[in-house]
């Protein structure tokens, strides 16, 4: 197995006040915002933002950012998916990230692709 070191590429200088309400906002959206229907009930809280690229096309490409958990984010997930359209219709694969990095789901839970799952 392949071993990686962490280390810090670069940081931004905010205020505590600043970060705070960033991660206020983000905390909103996975609990009653756009990407409740993925986190609302989720056991662990989530700061998540969706968004679009526009691309010119006939659709945007999606963009979903999250981290967690959300009072000490230790691992950060970011999904762009081309022409996907909204953030929101993808942060259900942030949310298999997460199943992964939290509880170990490990692949033979996965579903087949293609599979409609309630």
């Amino acid at each position: 197995a392949v071993t990686y070191e962490n280390r810090l590429l670069s940081s931004v200088d905010i205020s505590d006040d600043v970060y705070d309400a960033i991660m206020a906002g983000m905390l909103e959206a996975s609990e009653s915002g756009t990407a409740a229907s993925v986190f609302a009930s989720y056991p662990v809280k989530v700061a998540s933002k969706t968004g679009s690229a526009q691309t010119g096309l006939s659709s945007d490409n999606a963009v979903f950012v999250c981290c967690a958990p959300y009072d000490e984010p230790e691992v950060a997930v970011v999904v762009i998916v081309e022409q996907g359209g909204q953030g929101a219709l993808v942060g259900s694969v942030a949310k298999d990230v997460l199943d992964q990095y939290f509880f170990g789901a490990s692949s033979s839970e996965a579903v087949a692709d293609n599979t409609l799952v309630e």
